[in-house]
């Protein structure tokens, strides 16, 4: 005697599924976090395109350049963040760019000077921050991520025994101690004293030729008042000689008029 059937198959003899064969919806995998080299990539890569611009709002094809010159400098063969990731994470270091520049310096932020950089304007080759020289992919660790994306805090790389100028300005020293901008105390006074200099000079600078600026307006001002009183006077004179001229002519005329008419006058009255 054959057994009675399952409803499983009972279901599949009639072309239904069970409810265990129906194949759950597939959830979106979450972004991967922006790491710090794609962080850094993605600042130049941005500034490079803006001041192209002329500090003007990039366009979306444009943000595809981004992306693209991401992906390329990180030395990836595909796109790791989109255009899109890369707009949003922008404005996100612009916020928190602004949040970091209101606190006492030096700022503990690792983008700091890259961002402060890139909003003050392009400076001398001279007074680029170390901070600017790109993480080697040889000491990269690719399983730390950014400190702003979810909650992954920090980052730490892989120790380096050489004593190369990237691995004493990125990673922190074995002491504990950590400049986040790789800077000496000396270089940095030696820097700060520069960047005074240069904005003191360039203010006085600026004061001598708005003071300049106004004394030739001033002066043009004075001319073109003087040329108005001028023109002023020569009118007044000009108007009093045509009256004088006018009046001339009357009493000319009505001279004239008394020569012609009182002699006929004599005449009558002695006849």
């Amino acid at each position: 005697m054959a057994g009675r059937s399952s409803p499983a198959q009972d279901s599949d003899r009639y072309g239904q599924s069970s409810p265990e064969t129906l194949s759950s919806p597939h959830k979106k995998s979450p972004p991967l976090p922006w790491t710090p080299q794609e962080t850094v990539n993605l600042i130049q890569s941005y500034r490079e395109k803006w001041y192209s611009l002329n500090r003007g709002q990039l366009k979306a094809s444009q943000w595809e350049e981004v992306a693209i010159a991401v992906a390329a400098r990180c030395g990836f063969d595909e796109l790791s963040k989109s255009s899109t990731q890369c707009r949003h994470k922008i404005e996100k270091l612009r916020k928190r760019y602004k949040s970091e520049r209101v606190k006492p310096y030096p700022n503990s932020w690792q983008f700091f000077e890259l961002m402060d950089q890139m909003e003050r304007g392009p400076l001398p080759i001279a007074a680029l921050p170390v901070a600017m020289v790109k993480y080697p992919d040889s000491n990269y660790d690719h399983n730390v991520y950014d400190e702003e994306d979810d909650g992954y805090a920090g980052f730490d790389f892989k120790p380096n025994k050489s004593k190369s100028i990237n691995n004493l300005v990125n990673y922190p020293n074995r002491t504990g101690t950590h400049d986040p901008r790789g800077y000496d105390e000396e270089e940095e006074e030696e820097e700060l004293d520069e960047h005074g200099t240069e904005e003191e000079d360039g203010d006085s600078k600026l004061a001598e030729e708005i003071r300049g600026f106004a004394e030739g307006f001033m002066r043009i001002e004075k001319k073109k008042i003087e040329m108005m009183k001028e023109a002023g006077r020569h009118r007044m004179e000009m108007e009093k000689r045509r009256m004088d001229m006018i009046l001339e002519t009357h009493r000319k005329i009505a001279n004239s008029f008394s020569r012609i008419f009182i002699p006929n006058k004599r005449v009558k009255t002695e006849i």
